[in-house]
């Protein structure tokens, strides 16, 4: 997903401060257009956050929790804006003059095909970490399950 948020962003000129895990990780946002980097394990995002945007950022997607969401939530400006899937948790603290925006990551097929175009047409980049056919769907969870993974895993269902 933050890979899809990065490249819609810079569409829209955007400058992007994207958390990533890991050197690699950063360096994959970082080549599909992210302006700066966050370690988003043991990177410093309040530093980073003032050094990138010294009045604030003004909007935030919130895949995840935790620390690095609740400094990035101390950064945002009067005005900005911060949008988080449900079932983030703990979900972002909305303060004063921020507006916070929750919605459903469960997408229909309508919403997918409207966001494949969107992609196409664009000329995004979807990384791929690994295709397994559908025989090996146990592998691939396995793979999930051990963490840090860069890009999607496919299943190939025919």
């Amino acid at each position: 997903m933050v890979t899809l948020a990065v490249q819609f962003a810079k569409l829209r000129r955007a400058r992007v401060l994207a958390t990533a895990s890991g050197k690699d990780g950063q360096e994959l946002v970082r080549e599909l257009g992210a302006d700066a980097t966050v370690d988003a394990r043991h990177g410093d995002m309040l530093k980073a956050g003032k050094h990138f945007a010294p009045d604030g950022i003004d909007a935030v997607l919130a895949l995840a929790g935790g620390q690095v969401l609740r400094h990035a939530m101390e950064l945002v400006r009067s005005g900005g804006r911060v949008a988080y899937p449900n079932g983030v948790e703990p979900p972002p603290k909305k303060r004063h003059g921020m507006e916070v925006i929750a919605y459903d990551a469960v997408s229909n097929r309508r919403e997918l095909e409207r966001l494949a175009r969107a992609a196409e047409v664009a000329n995004l980049t979807v990384p791929i970490a690994a295709a397994h056919p559908l025989a090996e769907a146990a592998k691939a969870h396995e793979r999930l399950a051990h963490g840090h993974v860069l890009g999607k895993i496919v299943l190939h269902i025919r």
